[in-house]
């Protein structure tokens, strides 16, 4: 029995490449100039469509391919100029790719759309005639739009088709149907059909998964033009022969043939939203043959983690070699050391080399702000540019996934508590349109991350009684600019006057402050009043190995972030103060900053007796504060386990890893750290 292909292997793929043609929709109708549209963005939006109906008809998703049908002919009168570009289109546009994306993620999940939803969203589309209302009812509540009462009469047809259609014999192995095909084509005019079976091999030489038909088609009472008929035909032009023709007109033959005298090119197996799934599978197949030319490739995201953990394993054995260095003066180590130099030298090159393939371009996050910028402008009726710098800004694909919630966060925070309404910017003498800046930037070994305002900034005043308020702070605490700024991080601040949906429930904050804390990094504010905000997010470039710092307390050695330390020092009696009999505090600059024991902590012994005779580190996380310690050690790159999937999640702790000698190192959380210290003290 002839083995049958199993297309559900290309799923992931098409539903992976539908999303990146959705944000190719996205982006282009977010960057159309109503006054001056531009005909090709017009066409990669149609093409975009055209690619994801192609895709579900192929893998057997008929209701995401009708739905994309119908936005495809909207759109396909917007590139005709049948329709004119307006504000409303292009709302109705983007709630149209918002609503296929719920269908594609549906169908990824196993399930399906209603109908009754399908239908209201289908009669938005349908119904759309350049005016408000049709992009005024897109709640799936909304009642569908009435029909006319008087069905125009359609227009006069030409005089038939004909269309010779003939296939190659690997016509169905690339998962096309020639009956899609057809069903399409009865959508110009009526079909007739003439199968020609001369190409049939005999019984006995048959093979089921071949294609030896043909087929002869006639296309009358239609209004539709040669490129009409062709679009239907571009999804399977690699593995057809098409020849059109009308009457005495001259045939039009298309097919793969067009283009074979051209140099080959590299195949974007990445993905381009003009390119047909089927298309790219054909070009993953033929990889072999064609690797001189590949550029990129799309990569298991299964396979990159395990080379990853290679790596950080041979990480551990260079740390456990390097121990020998140690020995110089011992008769015969001099090869063994330049040999352990070497490894030291080749195992940096390959970290760097494997790290590079998790990292991405912080544009993946970015480019989802124009539409979010877009749409709160419009609900919040304010005037809002969007800058975006550093798109190409290069972050560990698990950074980059974590950072989209608290990058949204602070951009609706600008928007909404930020920037003032049109008449209240010029009656302060600043423009109506409002600007927001995104920024990334790599600094050291770590990413910046910068959402900037031109807005009323902070009012610090309202800030310290709202504080106050809250019960977050005591009435009368004395406190610096820069720590009134900071309560806005606090859990159930708000200082808006009402709730809305943009905000006032006193969430959001405290849940950027905390997600970025759980990525090893911080964040600080600054502010102008009447000028605006910049809020800063440092984090690391990667998440599965960091810098770190080798300290001991005891026997314990502990992990502190490169990335977190401000400096070490030694504590002298002048600068150490304790408070109430047991909160000991550090004098740093002007002001003081708590100092946590790991020896309390933890409940460990330590060589120090009272702070004067450890060592402080003094990091800087949710706020600076001091860690004591009996000695700092050396400082390593370091290969990150998780506590919480092989053990469990400590409070105190972001991890562990192994040192050189065996033995294994927790790596200090700093946010868990100060808050375990102070609860221990209540």
């Amino acid at each position: 029995m002839a083995n049958t292909i199993d297309l559900s292997q290309f799923h992931e793929v098409f539903f992976e490449e539908s999303m990146e043609g959705l944000d190719v929709m996205e982006s282009g109708l977010l960057g159309m100039d109503l006054n001056s549209p531009n005909e090709e963005t017009i066409n990669n939006v149609f093409r975009a469509a055209h690619s994801i109906k192609g895709g579900a008809g192929t893998f057997g998703f008929q209701e995401v391919t009708d739905y994309t049908h119908v936005l495809e002919t909207l759109l396909d009168s917007l590139r005709s100029g049948e329709l004119q570009l307006s504000d409303e289109l292009i709302q109705l546009l983007l709630e149209s790719v918002d609503f296929l994306k719920h269908m594609l993620q549906e169908c990824q999940a196993g399930r399906t759309v209603s109908e009754q939803e399908i239908q209201v969203q289908v009669d938005r589309l349908n119904s759309f005639d350049g005016n408000a209302s049709a992009s005024n009812s897109g709640s799936p509540d909304a009642e569908p739009a009435t029909a006319q009462t008087e069905t125009p009469a359609p227009p006069t047809a030409d005089a038939p088709w004909t269309i010779d259609f003939k296939t190659t014999e690997g016509f169905f192995r690339t998962g096309n149907d020639p009956y899609r095909i057809l069903r399409e084509l009865t959508e110009l005019g009526k079909v007739n059909a003439e199968v020609l079976t001369d190409k049939l091999p005999v019984m006995s030489q048959l093979k089921p998964e071949d294609c030896h038909l043909h087929w002869k088609l006639e296309l009358s009472n239609s209004t539709a033009d040669e490129a009409e008929i062709r679009e239907i035909f571009d999804w399977v032009i690699d593995d057809a022969e098409i020849t059109i023709s009308r009457g005495d007109e001259m045939p039009v033959k298309f097919s793969t043939e067009e283009t074979r005298d051209d140099p080959p090119s590299a195949p974007n197996l990445l993905g381009d939203p003009a390119e047909t799934p089927a298309a790219r599978v054909r070009k993953e197949g033929t990889y072999q043959q064609q690797t001189q030319e590949v550029t990129s490739i799309r990569v298991n995201i299964d396979r990159v983690d395990m080379l990853v953990n290679l790596v950080g394993e041979l990480v551990i054995t260079q740390s456990m070699i390097s121990r020998f260095k140690e020995h110089e003066a011992t008769h015969g180590l001099a090869e063994l050391i330049r040999g352990i130099e070497q490894l030291e030298e080749n195992t940096r090159e390959l970290q760097e080399h494997t790290m590079r393939i998790r990292m991405l371009p912080i544009d993946n996050v970015f480019q989802r702000m124009p539409r979010l910028v877009r749409d709160l402008s419009k609900s919040l009726d304010k005037e809002v540019n969007l800058e975006l710098r550093g798109n190409a800004t290069e972050v560990d694909k698990t950074v980059l996934e974590k950072i989209s919630d608290p990058l949204t966060h602070l951009v609706r925070n600008s928007l909404d508590h930020g920037i003032e309404t049109p008449q209240e910017r010029m009656e302060l003498g600043k423009f109506p349109e409002g600007l927001v800046e995104i920024s990334a930037f790599h600094e050291g070994g770590s990413i910046v991350i910068q959402v900037k305002d031109d807005g009323r900034g902070l009012n610090r005043e309202r800030i310290y009684q709202k504080a106050v308020e809250k019960e977050i702070i005591e009435p009368g605490t004395e406190l610096s600019d820069s720590e009134i700024e900071m309560l806005v991080f606090s859990a159930g601040f708000s200082t808006a006057t009402e709730v809305s949906d943009v905000s006032g429930r006193g969430v959001g904050m405290d849940v950027v402050k905390n997600n970025i804390e759980q990525l090893n990094g911080h964040i600080e504010v600054s502010s102008e009043e009447g000028a605006g905000s910049t809020f800063t997010i440092k984090l690391p470039l990667t998440l599965a190995i960091i810098e770190g710092q080798l300290v001991r307390v005891g026997n314990d050695v502990f992990i502190v972030p490169l990335l977190s330390i401000v400096k070490s020092t030694q504590i002298d009696d002048e600068e150490h103060k304790v408070i109430g009999g047991e909160s000991s505090m550090y004098k740093l600059e002007e002001d003081y900053i708590p100092i946590v024991s790991l020896k309390d902590v933890y409940r460990i012994d330590a060589d120090y007796t009272n702070a004067t005779e450890g060592i402080l580190v003094i990091v800087d996380s949710v706020e600076r504060f001091g860690i004591l310690v009996d000695e700092v050690l050396g400082q390593q790159q370091v290969v990150v386990k998780s506590l919480e999937a092989n053990f469990k999640e400590i409070p105190t702790i972001s991890g562990a890893t192994i040192l050189g000698d065996g033995t294994v190192a927790m790596i200090l959380d700093m946010a868990g750290l100060l808050r375990e210290s102070r609860s221990e003290s209540e």
